[in-house]
């Protein structure tokens, strides 16, 4: 019979968007991966926590920076004490390891990718201060994570494992590439969306953020608007945001005069975005900062063109997927081109992306065993 081991997973903070998602991946995967095992999940007050045995969680409350930081560098080992439990192995879903915890092997899941890209941000401009948070300071606690301590590092795409190979001093093969499952779409079981009759559609599902280059969007459809005013009445650039959480994109809209040019629908439903990805002229993607893009991935299931920034994530995800078009995220004329022959063209519906049936998540339970077999071993 084998030994039993206490295993530590700090989750506190993933309480949203692909945080929350690889959470509760990790949840279905462990019901049947715990073994004798003893795990003692972290999480917060309002997350899920399905019954399994073999798992213990504890609800704790670190919503804010400092609450988090007090967490990993006392908290945990003040809390573990009480309950009795020494720990054996830790497993981050959250970037930072645990600090408190000395000499303890830590598995990172690692999906913040603003600390990997070259892009600067000001910390004196509101819209970039919590961008230059992750850019400048948030490396400094992934550091002081494997400060004197064993670690594996899990990334999701090569270009985010060579980022943090490179930016953190890691060795290659303490980074292990594990792509998250993803939705498996059928397009059959999907409705076309009723857009606007006599116009040309396209769709961009995004957040608000800077990176996200909406701007390069309104500089290309400003730009067809001046060589081709007919098109322009018949072009519809459909956002995923809120009017008053884009005001400084809405404001360069209105400025340009391309209020009927940008439609804003807020947060959409899942099943209503497929049915507009569907229906769309194509996918624009101009992001400049990813570690996937769902949205990509998609759309690729979906058949659908897509118009992406010509970046490493999105030819690691799409890979050789025929519907993608890459296009210098700086340069507008390049997107208004691609936008206008979209229009010219009949629209085109291109052999599906499948994504692997297996789950890497197994994989990942390899490496947790692998890394409990050897507790006592040294690099």
């Amino acid at each position: 019979m084998s030994k039993s081991h206490n295993i530590i997973v700090s989750a506190g903070a993933s309480r949203e968007s692909g945080a929350k998602t690889i959470y509760l991946q990790f949840l279905k995967y462990l019901s049947c991966n715990v073994s004798e095992n003893r795990y003692y999940v972290f999480i917060d007050y309002d997350m899920p926590c399905p019954e399994i045995t073999g798992v213990t969680y504890i609800k704790i409350n670190v919503r804010s920076n400092i609450q988090r930081l007090k967490f990993d560098f006392y908290d945990c080992r003040k809390i573990l004490k009480r309950l009795g439990v020494k720990p054996d192995l830790i497993i981050s879903l959250q970037n930072t390891g645990i600090f408190c915890l000395r000499n303890i092997h830590q598995i990172i899941y690692y999906h913040q990718s603003l600390p990997l890209y070259p892009q600067n941000w000001n910390p004196l401009k509101k819209r970039e201060r919590t961008l230059a948070f992750y850019k400048y300071i948030y490396p400094f606690f992934v550091r002081i994570s494997f400060l004197k301590r064993k670690v594996d590092f899990i990334a999701q795409i090569p270009f985010i494992k060579d980022g943090i190979v490179k930016r953190f001093n890691i060795a290659d093969r303490h980074v292990h590439v594990l792509f998250p499952d993803t939705e498996r779409i059928n397009p059959d079981e999907i409705k076309y969306y009723n857009f606007e009759e006599n116009t040309f559609n396209f769709i961009y599902p995004s957040t608000a953020f800077k990176y996200k280059n909406h701007r390069i969007l309104i500089k290309a459809v400003s730009s067809i608007g001046k060589k081709n005013p007919e098109l322009l009445k018949h072009l519809r650039i459909h956002l995923t945001l809120n009017k008053e959480e884009a005001y400084s994109i809405t404001e360069v809209i209105i400025k340009k005069g391309l209020e009927q040019n940008f439609i804003f629908h807020g947060t959409i439903p899942h099943n209503e975005l497929m049915s507009m990805l569907k229906s769309a002229m194509a996918l624009l993607f101009p992001s400049r900062i990813e570690t996937i893009g769902l949205p990509l991935i998609e759309a690729a299931a979906l058949g659908r063109r897509i118009l992406t920034s010509d970046l490493p994530y999105a030819h690691q995800v799409l890979k050789n997927y025929e519907g993608a078009i890459y296009i210098n995220s700086a340069e507008y004329e390049a997107w208004a081109m691609a936008i206008k022959a979209e229009c010219d063209n009949e629209p085109r519906e291109f052999q599906r992306m499948v994504m692997p049936l297996q789950s890497s998540w197994e994989e990942f339970f390899s490496i947790v065993n692998e890394k409990i077999s050897t507790i006592d071993s040294v690099y």
